[in-house]
């Protein structure tokens, strides 16, 4: 109870303050003025008050939903979360599916994520689709990712080998792409090793960059950028989407965790 009453009091002190006050204040007035007319007004008053009070209440609840997420993503900030993705599907959970809309307001969009993979991680296809990539995250321009959008992709080998390829995976004018870092070949990445992956998009440059960094060393063991085509104001976070047109083989698990 103490952790969500901080998080209603830090709301209370930011604009949503403004908001509640000037209904509440509305809604006093509604009530003073409602006691001191004829009755035929009653009806009108009364609704009034209803509404205003009503919108405190909402946006108490919001600030408080609002809060508790915040807060759950600072604190997958400093601890890992297990992603599980069960056997014959795409996304982690429902909720997954959903594609969270952004704006490109700001000179850079900034997006970072940390990852660890082990053995419980492993997946691998069947013969027809062993060389399909899955996505790990990314964002779009515009409405449809395959118009224009900017994943990393990754792909495992085989269980024994205790590493995986990631590559820039990515449309462009509804043409895909795969692109490995920096002219080479294969990039391997290993298990029980935390990584961090970014994307940043610059506005003014028309660029978007992919870096990928070992935990505590600050130059990115592999960075590329890429031109923007067809930029837009706006576009979607896309999240985790194990496999092409198959979904996953078996029982997914690894580590994430939220910085950016």
């Amino acid at each position: 109870m103490k952790k969500i009453w901080n998080i209603f009091i830090k709301f209370l002190t930011k604009k949503c303050l403004i908001k509640i006050s000037i209904s509440f204040t509305l809604g006093v007035t509604f009530i003073i003025i409602g006691l001191n007319v004829d009755m035929k007004y009653d009806t009108l008053f009364t609704v009034l008050t209803i509404i205003s009070f009503s919108y405190i209440i909402l946006l108490t609840a919001v600030g408080m939903i609002h809060g508790w997420i915040i807060n759950m993503i600072k604190d997958n900030g400093k601890l890992f979360k297990t992603i599980k993705i069960k056997k014959g599907n795409h996304y982690p959970n429902i909720f997954s599916r959903i594609r969270l809309p952004i704006f490109y307001l700001n000179d850079t969009y900034k997006i970072e994520r940390r990852y660890k993979f082990n053995e419980d991680s492993f997946f691998i296809f069947k013969w027809d689709d062993r060389l399909d990539w899955s996505k790990l995250f990314g964002l779009s321009f515009g409405h449809h990712q395959k118009n224009e959008s900017y994943r990393f992709g990754i792909r495992f080998k085989s269980k024994n080998a205790e590493s995986f390829n990631v590559v820039k995976y990515f449309y462009q004018e509804g043409k895909r792409i795969k692109e490995t870092f920096n002219n080479e070949n294969t990039i391997n990445l290993y298990y029980n090793t935390e990584y961090i992956f970014t994307l940043t998009y610059h506005k003014k440059l028309q660029t978007i960059r992919f870096e990928i960094k070992m935990d505590g060393i600050k130059t990115p063991i592999y960075s590329n950028n890429l031109l923007v085509l067809n930029p837009k104001l706006w576009g979607y976070k896309l999240g985790t989407y194990i496999g092409g047109n198959n979904p996953a083989p078996n029982n997914i698990e690894f580590k994430r965790r939220y910085t950016k």
